[in-house]
């Protein structure tokens, strides 16, 4: 990649231990494809600040990781949004323009990251799952969310979770055969320290609750 590029056609995979920064990335603003950083040993995530388009964006076993630069442009990622087994990253703020993603995940170890109260102007997904995290005590969402599928679970150290309030599917809501509608679906489960649960408060259609 040319320190200049600004559009990088195709997919984009930085994969291995040996690699610990992006710098050649910082001035990209376009990826036709989709992002992947994966066992690398990148501790300060110092690029996109300008990128406004991917398919989709996802950090796995990044153990260095502890920093990740504002993605203020980045305002929809059509697939997914992946963030895993990243145990020194403190926070997602870095995506708190997003406004719409097509799948989001949570997962693994994130010990330094005890609270989620991240992407704060999200309004639409289809799914939106944090489970099997180590490290998150508190799960925070306030924001009215469009979505099919919210997934909290096996969260070894959940205590508590708040907001979703106002959530609703992004099809109207109605019955569709016998008890079942097409609302949002809640999995809530396994979450062995959870002991505080004041969230969902006014949905606008449940299709099922686990």
């Amino acid at each position: 990649v040319y320190p200049n590029c600004k559009e990088i056609i195709g997919d984009v995979n930085i994969v291995g231990n040996d690699i610990t920064n992006v710098k050649a990335l910082s001035r990209v603003e376009a990826i036709t494809g989709k992002f992947l950083l994966k066992d690398t040993k990148v501790d300060s995530f110092l690029c996109f600040s300008g990128l406004n388009k991917v398919k989709s964006f996802r950090m796995i076993n990044n153990d260095q990781l502890s920093y990740i630069n504002d993605l203020k442009a980045l305002i929809k990622i059509p697939d997914s949004l992946v963030v895993g087994d990243c145990p020194k990253l403190r926070s997602l703020d870095s995506w708190n323009t997003l406004e719409e993603v097509g799948w989001f995940t949570l997962t693994g170890n994130v010990s330094s990251m005890t609270e989620f109260n991240g992407l704060k102007n999200l309004k639409k997904a289809k799914s939106f799952f944090i489970y099997n995290t180590t490290g998150i005590k508190k799960i925070e969402f306030y924001n009215a969310l469009t979505v099919n599928v919210i997934g909290l679970s096996n969260n070894a150290n959940l205590k508590s979770i708040h907001g979703f309030n106002n959530t609703q599917h992004p099809s109207p809501c109605q019955q569709v055969i016998g008890d079942l509608w097409n609302g949002t679906e809640l999995l809530v489960t396994n979450n062995d320290s959870l002991v505080i649960l004041d969230a969902f408060h006014d949905l606008q259609c449940v299709g099922s609750i686990y």
